[in-house]
Parts: structure tokens; C-alpha cells; sequence
């Protein structure tokens, strides 16, 4: 008989011991009842700030490529071309020359070929020694 309340007793304190403060833990969570409205909002919000990011990050892109000087119409007509396209080859070309962007290698040769060339006219040998 002592031996079964020692050993009830072991499992009481072991219980509120080691197990209370997970199991407390547990009730108030079942408890507790979710706010589905802030919830809805919190995910509105957070969703309304990655359509904001992202198009923040196209009007960068746009701005970059330099494509901010055309047109509106020019540009939203070579995006719809571009989005219509089903070639695969020619989607492949693209995605090349974007990567090639991102990495800088045409950066330089590209706003290079837009500046107007300078005029490289040899010096006269009268004006030269003189």
C-alpha cells in the first residue's frame, strides 16, 4: 500500500513537474480563440505590400534597361509581344541576353551604343606644329 502511494505520488509530481507548463501551455492555446478578422488582414496587408515591391522592382528594371525612354504604347506593345510569344528559341535568346544584363556584360556596350559617337578628327599637321 505504501508502495502504490509513493509511486502515485512519483507520477503527480513528475506530471506537475516536468509536464505542466507544456500542458498549461496546450489549454491556453484551446483557450484562446483565433482572431480570423486580424488574421485576414495581417495577410491583406502583407500581400499589398508585395504587389507594391514588385512593382516598384519593374519600374527599377524598366529605368535600367533604359526602356523608360519609349513610349508608353511602344513599350507596353513589345511587352505583349513578348508575352505572346510561343517560339521557344526566341524566348531562350531573350532569357540569355537578360541574364547577360544582370551580369553586366552588356551594360557598358549598351549604353555605349546609345551615346551619339564622338566626331575623332585628326589634327591638322599645320595647327599640330604650331
Amino acid at each position: 500500500m505504501v508502495h502504490t502511494v509513493l509511486v502515485a505520488l512519483l507520477h503527480w509530481i513528475t506530471v506537475a513537474v516536468i509536464m505542466a507548463p507544456s500542458y498549461q501551455e496546450w489549454r491556453q492555446q484551446m483557450r484562446k480563440p483565433r482572431d480570423i478578422d486580424s488574421e485576414l488582414k495581417a495577410l491583406a496587408d502583407k500581400a499589398k505590400q508585395l504587389k507594391q515591391r514588385r512593382v516598384s522592382d519593374l519600374g527599377a528594371l524598366v529605368m535600367a534597361t533604359e526602356a523608360d525612354a519609349l513610349d508608353a504604347e511602344v513599350l507596353t506593345g513589345a511587352l505583349l509581344d513578348a508575352a505572346a510569344n510561343k517560339d521557344k528559341a526566341i524566348g531562350e535568346a531573350w532569357r540569355k541576353r537578360g541574364a547577360a544584363f544582370f551580369q553586366g556584360k552588356s551594360r557598358g556596350s549598351q549604353s555605349k551604343a546609345r551615346q551619339q559617337p564622338e566626331t575623332t578628327l585628326a589634327p591638322d599637321s599645320e595647327t599640330a606644329s604650331t
